[in-house]
């Protein structure tokens, strides 16, 4: 309604590329459920998840700043040059994949303790202020209004249930794990 078909269909490339890191984390999120279910049975449970986030987050900043970096060679060499102008759409899409991956190594104190109801209330809220910076971005911004709409969302997302798991379950995140997520946005 806002932009013209061609301008979404532009979006739609550079989301497609910046999703890419996602399935890395659909891998890593089927082994981490047992795992961190397994684990919070020992003592040091916490220090363990704690090191697994730092260096899990390292790794999404790492794909999330790589893909950002390469966005517009990739999107060059695969689309012939005809969607080269998606590549800051695929950077800020991989930065709401990257939130989304902190949000799973961080929220997990939800499914431990058995707080689950929270992850909806995160998702919901996440999705509405999506709608409504879409609303707010995209007429002035197109399509890079929608990929900051969508990087916003999951970063409330992430923060909400962080929040929430930390009340039920607080872990004492490493302190390099702020240098990471700075460095990688």
């Amino acid at each position: 309604r806002f932009r013209s078909l061609a301008e979404v269909g532009v979006y739609s490339i550079g989301v497609s590329f910046g999703l890419v890191p996602k399935i890395a984390l659909a891998a890593f999120e089927t082994a981490w459920a047992p795992f961190y279910y397994s684990t919070s049975r020992q003592a040091d449970a916490p220090a363990v998840f704690a090191r697994v986030a730092t260096h899990g987050i390292a790794l999404l900043a790492l794909m999330t700043g790589g893909l950002a970096a390469i966005a517009g060679d990739l999107l060059e060499l695969m689309t012939r040059g005809e969607f080269t102008a998606a590549a800051p759409v695929v950077a800020w899409t991989a930065v709401g994949v990257f939130f989304y991956g902190i949000y799973l190594l961080t929220s997990i104190g939800l499914n431990i303790t058995s707080h689950t109801q929270y992850y909806p209330v995160s998702t919901a809220i996440g999705a509405g202020v999506n709608v409504a910076l879409n609303f707010a971005l995209i007429p002035s911004f197109g399509m890079l209004g929608a990929a900051w709409a969508n990087a916003a969302a999951y970063g409330l997302q992430m923060v909400i249930a962080f929040r929430f798991s930390q009340r039920f379950y607080p872990i004492q995140y490493e302190r390099r794990v702020l240098i990471v997520v700075f460095a990688a946005l």
